[in-house]
């Protein structure tokens, strides 16, 4: 987003009609009284408005595809199957007929937002196809509009989302049941093999296939490991549904970017980090705008009174 402001801040005026003009006007002084960055250098890409919504529109349709992708999920871990997220009262919607409905509709607000978003704002840019190169009223005040009311529901969708972050409840023994259920520890089980027997991980993967093939139960698993390193194994029972456990598979993985709690600290604290420069760079951006607006009408009151 930062990247299209920057591309698109650039002063049009004094282009004229393409050429500029043989009078003696200053088009960086106009570029500061309006808030601009500087003047658009080019004249002919000033009347030809080059991409001044579309850079716009594709970084924010990125910034939109996420959020879907994200609402979509959250959909199906909320769905009763699932039942990995709860939502409260105030978020959901219940049936008239059924007492035991809580279909949590805030995502579905939200989706239509989003999805209409992505709509209008593909044919924002879908428009500067096939358009010519020139000063043509198909990426003129029309489109601008379309661009700006669609603001108003990305701003709704944005809205919604977080307050979805915000009050949505994790069913923390529901995700442990379906990781031990669906073996999506058992990967820790086989490194834990691989560095406590010093086998290689084809070795290691394979018998602990086996022993998911078998039901995971202990009393296999034990077999299977005499078989492959007879009486030198050895792992106790506490100590295999400890690896198994949701709580150990996430401590044990520190490394840059993982889920342990460490990384986790450090993943969010650089987030914060990014998003107050983020604040601090709009607010720069927005102050520059009020000197600018504020040094123009200044300076439009004193010829007044000139």
């Amino acid at each position: 987003l930062f990247w299209s402001y920057k591309s698109v801040n650039h002063c049009p005026m004094g282009a004229a009609a393409i050429t500029t003009t043989g009078f003696g006007i200053d088009r960086e002084m106009v570029a500061e009284y309006l808030g601009f960055e500087r003047p658009l250098q080019n004249s002919y890409r000033a009347i030809v408005t080059h991409n001044w919504l579309f850079f716009p529109s594709i970084s924010i349709q990125a910034i939109l595809l996420t959020l879907s992708r994200l609402l979509a999920d959250l959909s199906h871990k909320s769905s009763s199957e699932v039942g990995i997220i709860d939502f409260p009262d105030d978020l959901i919607q219940i049936s008239s007929i059924m007492p035991q409905k809580r279909n949590p509709v805030i995502l579905e607000h939200a989706r239509i937002r989003v999805n209409k978003s992505l709509e209008l704002l593909n044919s924002v840019a879908r428009i500067f196809s096939n358009i010519p190169y020139q000063d043509v009223n198909e990426i003129g005040d029309e489109i601008l509009f379309t661009f700006l009311g669609t603001m108003e529901t990305v701003h709704e969708a944005i809205e919604l989302f977080k307050e979805i972050v915000r009050k949505m409840r994790i069913n923390v023994s529901r995700v442990k049941q379906i990781a031990l259920k669906m073996g999506a520890t058992t990967t820790e089980l086989a490194d834990e093999l691989v560095r406590k027997y010093e086998i290689d991980f084809r070795t290691s993967h394979r018998k602990v296939s086996d022993c998911v093939k078998k039901g995971m139960d202990y009393e296999v698993f034990i077999q299977l490991l005499s078989e492959t390193f007879g009486e030198k194994s050895s792992m106790s029972k506490e100590e295999f549904f400890d690896i198994l456990s949701v709580e150990h598979f996430v401590k044990v993985r520190r490394t840059y970017g993982g889920p342990s709690k460490q990384t986790m600290k450090e993943a969010l604290k650089n987030y914060r980090k990014n998003l107050l420069a983020a604040k601090r760079k709009i607010k720069g951006f927005q102050e520059k705008l009020l000197e600018s607006k504020a040094k123009l009408d200044n300076e439009f009151q004193q010829m007044l009174y000139t």
